[in-house]
This record gives structure tokens, sequence and C-alpha cells, in this order.
């Protein structure tokens, strides 16, 4: 199963800044301190309050242009059949161009690849007969490049651990954290199926 989407440019208005409105977006565009930086690219306000009103006066109404082109495609899958099931894989890219002109011009290009891998490694056959994994690995890795921001790399790894059918144990390790769960419900792993 695979899948491909795109997403096409979209326009707005266009409009000027003031020149010490002007200084004061540059100078946020340019700041790496969440508290001081300006973001046109995230869902929601781009910045604090004290950040925007630096840059846009109450009394002076700015118009914008904004653009993003977005395309991402993955496909998924058994790849090999192992004695205790299927090995499942995901891959995976997208790329994303965005522009942002509000009196200032924001520009950001981000591309990104990733993989996931889900392997059962022992399975039992229950009273009906019928296969129920135990015990499963999953594994994944992602690489992003954003233009203004640079690149990385990150990861995750992960046990399933299943003694009875009404259990469900999760263990995960991931770069920087950890995060175990046991739980009585019959979660599934969201990118690939158990079987």
């Amino acid at each position: 199963m695979g899948s491909l989407c795109a997403h096409l440019p979209r326009q707005g208005l266009a409009g000027d800044l003031r020149p010490t409105e002007h200084r004061s977006a540059h100078a946020a565009l340019a700041s790496s301190d969440p508290k001081a930086a300006l973001n046109p690219f995230i869902d929601g306000p781009m910045a604090s309050p004290g950040v925007l009103a630096s840059i846009y006066s109450n009394t002076l109404i700015t118009n914008f242009d904004a653009q993003a082109t977005i395309v991402d495609a993955f496909t998924r899958g058994p790849v090999v059949q192992l004695p205790a099931g299927a090995l499942n894989a995901l891959v995976g890219a997208e790329y994303e161009k965005s522009r942002f002109e509000r009196g200032f011009d924001a520009n950001r290009t981000a591309r990104a690849v990733f993989m996931e891998l889900r392997a059962p490694l022992f399975a039992s056959t229950d009273e009906r007969g019928e296969k129920r994994e135990v015990l499963a690995v999953q594994g994944a890795a992602r690489y992003d490049d954003y233009s203004d921001f640079g690149s990385k790399t990150t990861w995750q790894a992960g046990v399933e651990f299943r003694p009875i059918e009404i259990c469900f144990c999760v263990a995960r390790t991931r770069r920087h954290s950890s995060r175990r769960r046991c739980t009585t419900s019959r979660r599934r792993s969201r990118a690939l199926p158990s079987r």
C-alpha cells in the first residue's frame, strides 16, 4: 500500500512595513530564542504578543503573500515472511517549499526521508488454532533537512510483548528519551500493522 500527496501554492495579499517594524521583523526572524523569534511557518501565532506588537502597529493594516508547496509519499507492507509472521516496512519522503512575505521575505525548504520496520520474533497458537504474536521488535529512523535550521536524524526502537491476549506491553527508546507502557487494550502500531 502506498500514498502520494501534493499541496499546491496558496496566495494572499501583499503589503509593507514601516522602517522600524522592518528592522524588528528581521531581528525576530534571525533570533534563535523562542521567546523573541518570529516563525511564519507554524500554525497559530507566529510569535509572542510582545514580538508581534514590535513588528506590527495596531493602526497599520498589512497584507501578506504566502505560498507553500508540499509533496509527501510513502509505501508500506510486508517485505518477507518470517517464522513468527511478516516483516513489515514503511518507507517515505517529504518535501516542502514555503515562502512568506509581509513587509519582509521568509523562505524555507524542508526535506525528509523516513523508514520503519516491525518484525515479529515469537508467535504462539491459541486454543482456537489461531496464530498470535507474543514478541515483536520495531525500529524507525527519520532524517530532516531544513534550509534555515540545518538537519537532524532521529530514531526510535521498541519491543512489544504480549504474554496473554488481553495484555499488551511496549518498551520504546528514542533519541534523548525513554518510554514504557503496559495496557490491557489491543492497541497496535500506528504505522505498521501486527498480525
